[in-house]
């Protein structure tokens, strides 16, 4: 009888622990930078990346027409070719309309124009939060740029899903 009282007992402390570290893990994970976030991050901060980003299609087409012509078909076929590398990249993070938002306003190839422009490599260093909400989380970003690290704060806003909305430096 005792053993069986000792079995039963030792077996309720075993779930009572599953269970306490179960919960634990999940207010972890609530409290920590989103998944969807952290992709976000290392995908526009981590340059050069001539997947995502080409600086050529900012250029201004040339006078003659038809090389103009040939040129303005040209960057379409590769702005199409981008903006298909960025969903598959991140489009699976964004509420549906977010990232046309997000390339359009040019949040996202910011970091790659600048690694461009200054011919340097940047490199996320470190993640972390700095405060979450119902809808907003606040991000911390450590980035080597160079030999030179800067801090970058971003604010995600997520929809009820949990997809991102908007992405905005913290002002």
């Amino acid at each position: 009888m005792k053993k069986m009282l000792r079995t039963i007992v030792v077996m309720g402390m075993l779930l009572a622990v599953r269970t306490l570290a179960a919960c634990s893990s999940k207010k972890e994970e609530e409290q920590g930078v989103s998944e969807e976030a952290q992709k976000i991050i290392q995908t526009i901060m981590n340059c050069p990346n001539s997947e995502l980003y080409d600086s050529s299609l900012a250029y201004v087409i040339g006078d003659d027409v038809e090389d103009a012509q040939a040129q303005e078909e040209e960057m379409k076929e590769k702005r199409e070719e981008i903006q298909e590398n960025w969903k598959e990249e991140v489009g699976d993070c964004f509420a549906e309309g977010a990232l046309d938002t997000f390339l359009d306003q040019g949040m996202a190839t910011m970091y790659f124009a600048e690694a461009e422009q200054e011919n340097l490599t940047y490199q996320v260093q470190e993640i972390e939060l700095k405060e979450k909400g119902e809808v907003n989380e606040t991000v911390q970003v450590s980035l080597l740029k160079g030999d030179k690290e800067e801090t970058v704060t971003l604010v995600f806003t997520h929809d009820s899903e949990g997809f991102i909305t908007e992405v905005k430096p913290a002002s």
